[in-house]
């Protein structure tokens, strides 16, 4: 009778090391579909920068990589959604020059 309540518990102590487990990768499945909104948004302007004609590996491409890491910048360059993909691009590039004219 002693070894049938041993056997009992080692098969609990399993299945609860088995729902453990589904749980923990549920709970990792969980996390890495979770967006981080201010990602989202770098990556969504940098879609807009691209669309705009700045081809990765360019200057325009690569000064946005850095301008619109700040939300203020990344708020400017969106609010000129109705202004022509040239016009965008070279708000860039002053915003660039002015940067790095200051410092």
């Amino acid at each position: 009778m002693v070894a049938s309540e041993i056997a009992k518990n080692k098969a609990l102590v399993r299945l609860v090391q088995i729902f453990e487990a589904r749980e923990k990768r549920v709970t990792n499945q969980s996390a890495k579909e979770i967006v981080d909104p201010t990602r989202q948004e770098i990556q969504d302007v940098m879609a807009m920068v691209i669309a705009d004609g700045a081809k990765p590996g360019s200057d325009e491409h690569f000064y946005a990589s850095h301008l619109l890491l700040e939300k203020k910048n990344r708020d400017v360059f969106t609010s000129f959604k109705g202004h022509k993909p040239s016009e965008r691009l070279a708000w860039i590039r002053r915003m660039w020059e002015l940067n790095n004219n200051n410092k």
